[in-house]
C-alpha cells in the first residue's frame, strides 16, 4: 500500500505539481514567503484534483530522468503561464511609458513587502489587466489549459515522447497567448506616441502658447481619454473570452 502510494506521488503528483508551479509564475502573487506559500499551495491543488494515480507504476524510470521529467514539466508550466505574465508585465510597462512621457517622474508608490517602487499608471493599468482577465472568465481558460495540457502532453514516460509531444503544442499556445496580448499592448503603445505626437503637434502650431507648464495635465487628460476609448471601443471582453476557441487544442485521439 505503502509502495503503491509513494509511486502515485512520484510518478503522478510531483510532475503535476511542478508543471501547476511552473504555470504559477504568472499570477501577480508577491515576492514573499506569503506569495510563495499561496503558489505552492495552489499548485498542490491542481496536482491533486489532476491526480491518477491508476498511471503508477506504468513507467519504470530512473531517479535521473524522473527528475528530468520534472523539470520538462516545470517548463512546460512556465510556457502555459509565460504569455500572461508577459501581457501583465506589458501593461505595466505601457503605465509607466505614460507616467515617464507626461514628466511625473518623482512620484512612486513603494511596497514594504517585495521593497520596490512603482509608477502610479503601471499598477491601474495592471489592476485593469488582471481584473478584466478574471472578469472575462481568461483566468479559468488558463487552469482549463493546463488540465488540456496533461491530456495532450502527458506528464510520465519517456523523455522522448514527451519532447516531441509538448514542442508543437507549447508553440502554438504561446503564439496564440502572445497574440492575444499584443492586440491589448500595441494599442496603448500606439496611443502613447499618439499623446506625445499631439502635444509636440500642438507647440509647433502654436509657438505662442506655451504648454510645458500644462503638459502634464494635458498628456494626463490625453492618456486618460485613450484608456477609456481603448476599454469602450476594443472588445476587450469578448477579445479575452473568445480565448478558449483557440487555446484549446484537441487532445490526441478525439
Amino acid at each position: 500500500m505503502y509502495e503503491n502510494l509513494e509511486q502515485a506521488i512520484c510518478q503522478s503528483f510531483l510532475p503535476c505539481f511542478a508543471r501547476a508551479l511552473g504555470m504559477s509564475i504568472a499570477l501577480p502573487f508577491e515576492i514573499s514567503v506569503l506569495g510563495l506559500s499561496q503558489r505552492f499551495v495552489l499548485s498542490a491543488g491542481f496536482a491533486l484534483l489532476a491526480l491518477n494515480p491508476s498511471s503508477a507504476g506504468a513507467f519504470s524510470t530512473s531517479q535521473f530522468e524522473a527528475l528530468l521529467n520534472l523539470a520538462a514539466n516545470f517548463v512546460v508550466g512556465i510556457m502555459l503561464g509565460l504569455p500572461l505574465l508577459l501581457l501583465l508585465q506589458g501593461a505595466k510597462l505601457v503605465g509607466e511609458m505614460l507616467d515617464i512621457g507626461r514628466g511625473q517622474n518623482i512620484a512612486h508608490a513603494y511596497d514594504p513587502i517585495t521593497h520596490n517602487s512603482e509608477t502610479f499608471s503601471d499598477q491601474l493599468l495592471h489592476a485593469l489587466f488582471w481584473a478584466a482577465i478574471v472578469w472575462s472568465g481568461a483566468l479559468q481558460v488558463m487552469f482549463a489549459v493546463y488540465y488540456q495540457s496533461l491530456q495532450v502532453i502527458g506528464s510520465t514516460g519517456q523523455m522522448r515522447d514527451f519532447l516531441s509531444q509538448s514542442w508543437e503544442w507549447c508553440a502554438t499556445l504561446v503564439t496564440t497567448w502572445l497574440n492575444f496580448g499584443f492586440k491589448l499592448v500595441c494599442p496603448l503603445l500606439f496611443g502613447y506616441l499618439l499623446v506625445d505626437l499631439a502635444a509636440a503637434l500642438i507647440n509647433k502650431m502654436l509657438p505662442q502658447v506655451s504648454l510645458f507648464s500644462e503638459s502634464f495635465q494635458i498628456k494626463s487628460c490625453f492618456g486618460l481619454l485613450f484608456i477609456w476609448a481603448l476599454w469602450h471601443q476594443i472588445d476587450v471582453h469578448e477579445l479575452l473570452a473568445a480565448l478558449p476557441e483557440k487555446a484549446l487544442p484537441p487532445a490526441h485521439g478525439t
